[in-house]
């Protein structure tokens, strides 16, 4: 199961996209939140378990988090672990770039495309991204 990612009109490498359920999951201890990993391409490929292997049937919300591994605090310092280059914006339940529905059989996620987003001050991104 695949999709594709743009912020700012260039693909978000870096970025991860993960699927939360909507509800329960039958049978489960705790949920199952596929996400994937864009590539410089623009595209991720969610896993569950391992590997490229989809996520299971079910309602989802989408979110978005790009973690900048370069971003190094003012004044120096140990750096904390990397901060969200969206501040947030886009990871959460409650507000999710989008809802999708996974079906048995072959699933196409519908292209993310965010523009004119605000991205972290200090954050390494491609010019056109900026």
């Amino acid at each position: 199961m695949t999709g594709t990612l743009q912020i700012n009109g260039v693909p978000a490498q870096g970025a991860e996209v993960r699927f939360w359920p909507k509800s329960e999951q039958p049978g489960l201890k705790y949920p199952i939140a596929p996400s994937g990993r864009v590539d410089a391409t623009g595209t991720y490929q969610l896993t569950s378990y391992e590997g490229p292997d989809g996520a299971p049937p079910g309602d989802y919300f989408v979110t978005v988090a790009w973690p900048d591994p370069d971003w190094r605090p003012p004044g120096g310092g140990m750096p904390p672990p990397p901060p969200d280059r969206l501040m947030g914006k886009f990871s959460k339940q409650e507000k999710p770039v989008l809802e999708f529905t996974v079906v048995e059989g072959d699933n196409q996620v519908e292209p993310i495309i965010l523009d004119d987003v605000k991205i972290l001050k200090g954050s390494k991104l491609p010019a056109a991204a900026n």
